[in-house]
């Protein structure tokens, strides 16, 4: 996954795996599958992600990512992020 990097240290919980791709993330565009409420999504745009994009298939998830994100984004326009439902 990232050279000198075992992916046992990154294993745990979902919000562990996030903080420990949030070293990564600084200046890059970021893909965020399966993104859900983007609170997770929100988070690697301020890691310092140049931009996020976030995916999911459940609309629910995606409608209250939308309302969260508009509100963060209106706050910080520098770092744009996007969600998208997945139809199939």
């Amino acid at each position: 996954m990232f050279p000198g990097r075992q992916w046992s240290r990154c294993s745990g919980s979902i919000e562990e795996r996030y903080v420990f791709a949030g070293q990564y993330v600084a200046g890059k565009d970021v893909l965020d599958l399966a993104c859900g409420s983007g609170v997770r999504t929100s988070f690697l745009r301020q890691a310092g992600a140049r931009r996020v994009w976030g995916l999911d298939i459940d609309p629910e998830a995606i409608a209250f990512a939308r309302q969260g994100i508009a509100t963060a984004s209106s706050r910080n326009a520098r770092r744009p992020i996007s969600v998208f439902r997945i139809t199939r």
